[in-house]
């Protein structure tokens, strides 16, 4: 539990409080650092909800992920916020490798939502990756407190280091 109130403490950008989740963002790379939530999951599937800007930390539009090579890869997923319409505010996205998001990163989520996390923090390390289009982070992360007190710690790379232009 303490280095989940050390991430939560610390927070180099903006930090707001959304719907059901927290969003540390970066407002002038526009680019989401971490999120904390408490999954409140239903029995049933989350509604399917339309992606839009995050006027409040002028995150990018999106339309910014189209035609990218990458998915709009939820930090604070929708499954286990399925109430918070803020779950699909960009400042909540990430430019995720597909394979990932819909592959090993999706079995994770909803694996530690069957042992019904108490705490999930999930963030993004960047240093130039993506495309020329998009920023995309190099690495992503997944901490969550379950109820035992264990804590399940995810790392996977999600894209690789560009050249930059000249």
């Amino acid at each position: 539990m303490h280095l989940l109130l050390l991430i939560l403490s610390t927070c180099p950008a903006t930090l707001a409080e959304r719907d059901g989740f927290n969003v540390c963002y970066d407002t002038q790379n526009q680019r989401a650092l971490w999120t904390s939530h408490t999954p409140k999951p239903s029995s049933h599937p989350p509604p399917r909800k339309h992606w839009r800007k995050d006027h409040e930390l002028n995150s990018l539009p999106s339309t910014a992920f189209t035609n990218t090579g990458f998915d709009r890869g939820h930090l604070a997923t929708a499954a286990d916020l399925p109430d918070s319409a803020d779950t699909f505010l960009t400042s909540n996205a990430i430019a995720q490798d597909p394979a990932l998001n819909r592959g090993q990163w999706r079995s994770l989520e909803n694996e530690i939502r069957k042992r019904r996390a108490v705490q999930v923090v999930t963030g993004a390390i960047y240093s130039n990756c993506g495309t020329q289009r998009i920023e995309a982070p190099c690495f992503i992360y997944k901490i969550a407190h379950l109820p035992d007190g264990q804590i399940l710690v995810h790392f996977a790379q999600n894209a690789t280091s560009r050249s930059m232009p000249n």
